[in-house]
């Protein structure tokens, strides 16, 4: 099994597991989300927008992960411009399910996505069948996870990305070695623990504080 697909595995069963970027990227996990939750039968649609340049790589990760973890395995992959989100990514959606009543996982790159793909769910009677899973933790989504509409999301903590970059650039200012990633470790929500983010939810909380006092011993502030 790949490692993301482990590591999915095991996220699954604790709802608690805190993941580096640098060894996992969120595209890959939500593949191997996707394959273990289906048990190895994944049928996927994706939802990207290449409008967005960073979004090519990210759908283009997600198909080779879905891959080499099932080569039989189907996926599609509908494409949105951000401009028409609230406009064709349901339609779009709802035209995919219908063609292809297998499908099984939708995978929306941006989470707010997920506002206009659980209403094809729930047109086409695809809610509790097709699930959704999704990257970047946003509050609204998260609300949404927790009443049952989003199956899981992947988030990382603002305040420790800024801790982070603060560092980097201190770093460049002093003349000291930088880091070529900020190595903020991503948090996967589910029903389990999507309580922790808050109700309704927030951007701060479900990821802890201990970044707070590691970053004081690094800066020597202690």
């Amino acid at each position: 099994m790949a490692p993301a697909a482990r590591s999915a595995a095991t996220t699954g069963a604790s709802s608690k597991a805190i993941l580096s970027p640098v060894n996992i990227e969120p595209d890959k996990l939500l593949a191997a989300w996707a394959y273990v939750k289906t048990k190895g039968k994944p049928n996927v649609l994706i939802v990207g927008s290449s409008d967005v340049l960073p979004s090519i790589p990210f759908v283009k990760a997600i198909q080779s992960e879905l891959t080499a973890l099932c080569p039989d395995c189907t996926q599609k992959h509908l494409d949105v411009p951000v401009s028409e989100w609230a406009t064709k990514i349901q339609p779009g959606v709802q035209s995919a399910l219908i063609s292809d009543p297998g499908i099984n996982f939708v995978l929306p790159i941006y989470d707010s996505m997920s506002q206009f793909v659980f209403p094809a769910l729930r047109i086409t009677g695809s809610e509790g069948a097709v699930k959704i899973a999704s990257f970047n933790g946003t509050p609204f989504v998260l609300d949404m996870l927790r009443e049952g509409q989003v199956d899981m999301d992947i988030g990382e903590s603002l305040g420790w990305a800024g801790y982070a970059a603060i560092d980097n650039i201190m770093r460049m200012t002093c003349g000291l070695p930088t880091v070529a990633k900020l190595n903020v470790p991503l948090l996967v929500f589910d029903e389990n623990n999507v309580k922790t983010a808050g109700i309704p939810a927030n951007f701060n909380d479900g990821y802890g504080d201990a970044y707070l006092d590691g970053f004081r011993k690094l800066w020597k502030l202690n």
